[in-house]
Order: structure tokens, then sequence, then C-alpha cells
């Protein structure tokens, strides 16, 4: 739907098991799974993913997803050297103990020995190509790994969210970054508590960066016109907020039940033709007040 030089952003909703393993040598890929689940199998084992999880696949780990025979519906991006923003960790790398979640929350694949599924082709994304070919072995022909680096899984919901007397700036919700980007978990939460705080978020511009915002369901009290699967886009400079009557319903409020994830990123997204498609051009209507 989106790029730029540092992430791609796009929608998935597989329906049957990826016939290869694919191996992506350009970047990480982090995907949420906003509605199904199943496994993610690599040589490392399978892991198991739910509805509201986060997963991470690190670059060039061969792999293929076997999704749930119930619909599925999958927001991806694919970015350089996603990580832990290094706001929650110490100078070694540990989470620190004010961090928004702890080790104990992340998901690390089962390992379950050699496994020969009878496939052999393998696919290779590099420079933006595909790359196919075919192996004697088994990809899982493994007796066992060792290492650091590995795909796990993260439910949204075990993300601490934090609650200010006044408004916070989004990094607060920071839970992955990368090159050129940080993802945001917007959760479940008490809004401002001062007695004088007005919970609704207030207008910016976001001059530095591009905000992508993907609505997954509850009650987003800044927007109308979105529900769940919604996305928008807000490109850099532009003035945008909530929408018309959104501060006066915020009045009194004591929490949102809103969940959903943002992606703000330093270069500008373009829009594929896929995206173009489905675009609603009335959108920036919707901050009209009505009669």
């Amino acid at each position: 739907l989106l790029f730029n030089d540092d992430v791609v952003i796009g929608l998935a909703q597989p329906d049957a098991a990826d016939p290869v393993y694919f191996a992506n040598a350009d970047a990480d890929e982090l995907l949420f799974v906003a509605q199904g689940g199943g496994v993610l199998r690599t040589m490392l084992g399978d892991l198991r993913f739910e509805q509201d999880d986060y997963v991470v696949v690190p670059k060039g780990l061969f792999h293929r997803f076997l999704p749930d025979a119930a619909p599925q519906r999958w927001l991806s991006i694919q970015a350089a050297d996603v990580h832990l923003p290094r706001q929650w960790r110490n100078e070694v790398g540990q989470l620190r103990m004010d961090a928004p979640y702890s080790h104990r929350d992340f998901r690390r694949p089962t390992f379950v020995g050699p496994l020969d599924e009878g496939i052999r082709a393998l696919v290779v994304k590099r420079g933006g190509a595909f790359h196919g070919f075919a192996c004697e072995r088994s990809p899982l022909d493994v007796v066992g790994w060792d290492g650091t680096v590995y795909p796990f899984a993260f439910p949204i919901e075990r993300f601490q969210a934090r609650v200010g007397l006044v408004h916070l700036p989004p990094d607060w919700h920071g839970t992955f970054a990368a090159r050129g980007a940080l993802v945001c978990s917007f959760v479940p939460r008490p809004v401002d508590f001062h007695p004088e705080a007005i919970p609704c978020p207030y207008p910016h511009s976001s001059v530095d960066c591009d905000e992508l915002l993907f609505y997954c369901r509850g009650n987003f009290t800044s927007r109308r016109g979105v529900g769940p699967g919604s996305i928008s886009h807000h490109p850099a400079g532009v003035p945008h907020g909530p929408h018309p009557g959104a501060y006066e319903a915020s009045l009194g409020s004591r929490a949102t039940s809103e969940l959903a994830v943002m992606l703000d990123t330093i270069r500008p997204l373009a829009a594929t033709p896929a995206a173009l498609e489905v675009e609603d051009p009335g959108y920036q209507d919707s901050f009209i007040a009505g009669p």
C-alpha cells in the first residue's frame, strides 16, 4: 500500500499455508495480526500466534506461515533493523524496570527437531527481486540451534500503556523501532486525569514524519468515519487532529477502549496503485463540521 526507502507497508489476508519457504534478505518483517492466527514455521521451530499478536521475523530467516482456517487480516511492515526502542533499554541492552513490557511477555519458537514436509522450494527476496531455487533436503533438516536472533510474538494488550496528567506524546507508546520508523501501540487505558484535562489529543502537523494509523477496534475518541481495518495516512506537515465534536465528546471520559497500531516514518511514504484504488476520496471532508 505504502512504501519508502526504509519501510514497505501492506495488508495480507492469507487463506492457505505458504507452499514454499521464504526468506526476506532485504528487511526484517513485522506483522500485526488484527484477525486470525496460525503458526510461523522455521528451522528454529514453530511459533504459535493469535489475534492481536505482533510477530517479528528476522531478516534472512527461511519461514512459511500456516494460517488457521478462520478469516485472516494482517498488517505487514517490512523494515530494516526492527528492535525494541532504546528508550526502554539500559546501556547493555536489557529492558529497564520502567519499560512497558518485560521479557516474560515475548514468546519464542518451540523447537520440533528435523521435519520433512516434502517441500524443497525456497524463495529469497533480495534487492526487491525474488529468486527461487530448490534444495536436496528439507529446509527443516536441523537437529538444534543456538543464537540470539529468532522470531518472536508479542501480544499488543501486554503493552503497559503510560498515562499522564495531560496528554503524552506518541513516543511514549513506542513498541518497536526500525531504521527511519517507530511503531506505537494504542491500547485500552485510562485517559488524562488532570481536573482540567481534555482527553482528546490536540491538532498537530508532525512536520518531521509521516503518520500511518491502523485501526483495530474500540472507540476512537478523536476520529469518526473509521472502523476496524481502516487505515489513515497523514503526510508530514499536513495539519490534522480530532474531528469536529470530538473534544466535547471526550469531556468526562475516564478511559478509552481504542486498539490501534501507529507507524511514524522519517522519510515520506509513497502510495501504490493498490492503495489509490481503495482510497476514500472524501476523507479530508470528514474534518468539516456538520450542520
